[in-house]
């Protein structure tokens, strides 16, 4: 899995886009990675766009996981807004399995999109940090 990093200013969030099979082994190093990027601070928006990004080896068993690991960090992630961009149906619904896993586990608020534009006014409405 690869990822790039980058900052919306004037949206008032970082978008990651993802490319390549998602690996849960990954994860760690993925939070560490936004955590020291130089524009996030707890509570940011986030758009992560896995439009590019294959689940193939996905299963309940690693999304569990990743929903455990999302947990262990959620402090960092903030009260913000997560959104998770997915490119199918089947991704789709890999999102909203992480979604109602994770719901209770942290402080962001997490929703599945489609379509970027859509997701994009979702982390608008309301956005503390918007500039």
């Amino acid at each position: 899995m690869n990822w790039t990093i980058e900052y919306l200013k004037n949206d008032g969030y970082v978008k990651i886009i993802c490319k390549g099979v998602f690996r849960i082994e990954q994860l760690p190093e993925y939070f560490k990675t936004l955590f020291s990027y130089k524009h996030w601070k707890p509570g940011r928006n986030l758009l992560i766009d896995n439009q590019n990004l294959s689940f193939d080896q996905m299963n309940i068993k690693k999304m569990r996981k990743a929903s455990n690991d999302y947990q262990s960090v959620s402090r960092e992630f903030g009260e913000g807004k997560m959104a998770l961009l997915m490119n199918s149906i089947v991704n789709y619904g890999f999102g909203r399995q992480f979604q109602l896993l994770s719901e209770n586990k942290g402080q962001s608020e997490i929703q599945i999109f489609n379509d970027e534009k859509k997701a994009r006014d979702w982390m608008q409405e309301e956005n503390p940090l918007a500039e």
